[in-house]
């Protein structure tokens, strides 16, 4: 076959590329442009100061009828399946902005507990984790992964005829955390938010049930689409069942670079 007019191009794969060639008439889809946010850290800190729809982080702490000293904290994070930029040492990490203020809120280090929300995936690595969260974080909070069918989760709710559990160190917490990506998704319409609890927290039946057949077959459960769509309905109810009571989530451009981040309520 003579190849000499194909066309090369470059595919992601991991963290090198490889080089394909296709027929000259192929169309190469690719995100539009948009750009990066210059001065991410400024972005990060005015997100967090002016959440949307929820009090800022420390009148959260504040409001929990206890010492500040004695407060538990759980932070959802996303598994190394979404690349969100969490690194505390990179000027785009979103985690350690957010546990200084935690932190100034009068929380100590000890009592918050960072849980990778890996659903039905494998847990992940130590050098993932360094790799995701930096030396820093690593070194001074606990990071724990879910386990989806561990004897130690613990009842939340009947949700559409399924009993749902949830990740007990999450559910115990007194404030609750959640952080994702948020971008088009096949079946959710978008990802982020309330997906950091479902699937990301929950037990092996609830994920079923929104994996299943019955919800991908509705005509709703599509990209960009949320109104009437089984699978974010379902997952909203679940993460307000939960509890969540602020969230963080970053949209990305084609470079993977911060291109928006958002925080508040779900």
């Amino acid at each position: 076959m003579n190849t000499s007019g194909w066309k090369n191009i470059n595919l992601e794969y991991g963290k090198d590329f490889l080089e394909i060639r296709v027929p000259p008439w192929c169309d190469i889809l690719k995100m539009g442009y948009i750009p990066a946010l210059k001065n991410p850290e400024e972005h990060i800190e005015n997100a967090l100061s002016n959440p949307i729809g929820s009090l800022p982080i420390k009148d959260i702490i504040s409001s929990c009828k206890k010492s500040p000293s004695k407060v538990s904290i759980a932070i959802a994070v996303s598994d190394n399946t979404r690349p969100v930029p969490y690194n505390g040492e990179k000027e785009d990490g979103i985690l350690l902005p957010l546990l200084k203020r935690v932190k100034k809120a009068g929380v100590k280090n000890k009592n918050i507990k960072i849980i990778v929300g890996t659903g039905t995936h494998l847990p992940t690595s130590n050098q993932w984790k360094k790799e995701a969260f930096g030396k820093f974080i690593i070194d001074k909070y606990e990071i724990i992964d879910h386990n989806c069918t561990s004897s130690d989760l613990r009842y939340l709710a009947n949700i559409d005829g399924v009993s749902v559990e949830i990740n007990r160190q999450f559910l115990e917490a007194d404030v609750h955390i959640v952080t994702g990506l948020v971008e088009p998704h096949f079946m959710a319409g978008v990802s982020g938010g309330r997906k950091a609890i479902c699937p990301g927290l929950v037990n092996l039946e609830a994920t079923y049930l929104f994996h299943g057949a019955e919800f991908m077959d509705n005509p709703n459960a599509t990209n960009l689409i949320l109104k009437n769509n089984p699978c974010h309905n379902f997952a909203l109810r679940v993460a307000r069942k939960a509890g969540v009571d602020f969230s963080v989530n970053v949209v990305l451009n084609g470079e993977m670079k911060l291109a928006g981040v958002f925080a508040g309520d779900l």
